[in-house]
């Protein structure tokens, strides 16, 4: 497998008052999306501009932990994007330089190496795969912020049904049916509770 550099680029609040995490390749600046929950950004963001909250969160406890056992995390990255969820591991290195890697889901991968200040790393494919999936959501986005003043950029909404809606035809243009019909099922879920 091959792995890339990627880093968070930006953050949109979403109607259904959860964030889009826009993420970066470094090299190509090719960009996909991972939603997350509010607590989520809001950490993720505290450990990206060094502004840690006044307890100890979770992710601090862990990384300590690690710190005070000699275990060295070696490399975080995604690894895979599956039926709609992003998959990740933390490789660590132990004091014997033996080697062991974890499942972690990926918004936590993000907080923990932006906490460490480790880079983070996804494969070739989620990465090819996922920009195609949220290219025109994240361009319809850029070009809307770019013609909004500086008081209303963070203000910007986007519904979680658009981005079903782009993976949707995705999943169909791939031949992905199994994929498309629960694609279609989330779709009006989220249309007949909003009814």
């Amino acid at each position: 497998m091959a792995y890339r550099q990627i880093r968070v680029c930006n953050l949109y609040s979403t109607q259904e008052d959860s964030f889009l995490l826009v993420i970066e390749e470094i090299k190509s600046h090719q960009k996909f999306g991972i939603f997350t929950l509010k607590n989520e950004a809001m950490h993720i963001l505290s450990f990206m501009y060094e502004k840690r909250p006044p307890r100890p969160s979770l992710y601090e406890v862990f990384s300590k932990y690690l710190t005070e056992t000699n275990v060295q995390i070696a490399e975080i990255r995604i690894t895979q994007y599956k039926q709609s969820v992003y998959h990740a591991e933390i490789v660590c290195k132990d004091a014997n330089n033996t080697e062991k890697s974890f499942d972690i889901k990926a918004t936590d991968a993000i907080a923990i190496a932006y906490l460490n200040k480790k880079p983070l790393y996804a494969e070739e494919q989620v990465i090819q795969e996922c920009s195609v999936i949220y290219a025109p959501i994240i361009q319809k986005m850029e070009k809307r912020l770019a013609n909004e003043n500086m008081a209303n950029k963070s203000s910007f909404i986007i519904s979680k049904v658009n981005i079903y809606e782009e993976q949707l035809k995705h999943a169909i243009e791939s031949e992905n049916y199994e994929l498309a019909a629960e694609l279609k099922k989330k779709i009006e879920e989220i249309k007949k509770n909003k009814a």
